[in-house]
């Protein structure tokens, strides 16, 4: 359904950030890589987009076509979100890694980054599995970050995670 989309969306961001702040060095390589600054990778030179980004291109276009997320298109928004995905955990990994306040900062992006692109519906759908979690667990479940509640109502669902 729609509440498993948005969270594997969220899903896809935290996998980004584990294995990022797992692996800083290769990270790093991974984007100082001279065709990336010099537009001289066969992507750049072709149109083509990298295979990496297949897990969201195809959320993208999943939420695109439920109505949740605007139609700007399926790479422009994926670019768009991975971008934001990128510059954060960029940040965090050169500035505050390990810092307590990691979490927060990467949680509260992730909500800002998700609303810039939720649609009206999407934005109800996000709030209708906030309210569920709250019935559900109480009160004391608030304390927790949107991205992580929507994550935690979309896992009663039965169908796998994009991988």
């Amino acid at each position: 359904g729609a509440g498993r989309t948005l969270a594997d969306l969220h899903r896809l961001g935290d996998a980004y950030r584990t294995w990022a702040c797992a692996n800083p060095a290769c990270y790093a390589a991974m984007f100082s890589h001279a065709g990336l600054a010099g537009g001289d990778s066969p992507q750049a030179s072709t149109g083509d987009t990298p295979e990496s980004m297949g897990p969201i291109l195809t959320v993208i276009e999943r939420l695109i076509a439920d109505g949740l997320v605007r139609d700007a298109g399926v790479l422009p928004v994926a670019t768009s979100v991975w971008a934001a995905v990128h510059g954060i955990v960029s940040l965090e990994i050169a500035l505050w890694a390990g810092s307590p306040g990691a979490d927060q900062i990467f949680a509260t992006h992730m909500e800002a980054v998700e609303r810039g692109w939720l649609t009206p519906r999407g934005q109800d759908e996000a709030r209708r599995l906030l309210r569920q979690i709250e019935t559900e667990s109480g009160e004391g479940e608030r304390r927790s970050t949107t991205p992580e509640l929507i994550v935690r109502a979309s896992s009663r669902n039965d169908r796998p995670p994009v991988s």
